[in-house]
């Protein structure tokens, strides 16, 4: 244990080796790596929150459907009766 202590305290003191010329380009490399997971982190956060809003959206409007309906049951009768008439019209 004293020996990998001693060792380890030795690399620490050496002067400083020439780096390996590949290091530079893998740091840019890995840079631009977290750069574009910060960015797909950041879009991912950004587009669960618009899926909450629709969600919202959606369902302040589909309660107000369901009001509307329940107000005036005899409105989605009548829209249904155009639809068949249109449906069943010949065409021109």
């Amino acid at each position: 244990l004293i020996a990998f202590k001693e060792g380890s305290m030795n690399k620490r003191t050496r002067p400083l080796q020439k780096l390996n010329p590949f290091y530079k380009q893998l740091i840019l490399k890995k840079n631009q790596v977290m750069s574009s997971l910060h960015k797909l982190q950041m879009e991912n956060i950004e587009a669960q929150e618009n899926i909450k809003e629709l969600k919202k959206e959606i369902n302040y409007y589909t309660t107000q459907r369901l009001q509307q309906e329940l107000k005036y049951p005899h409105s989605r009768k009548r829209a249904s009766c155009r639809m068949s008439f249109h449906l069943r019209r010949p065409l021109l």
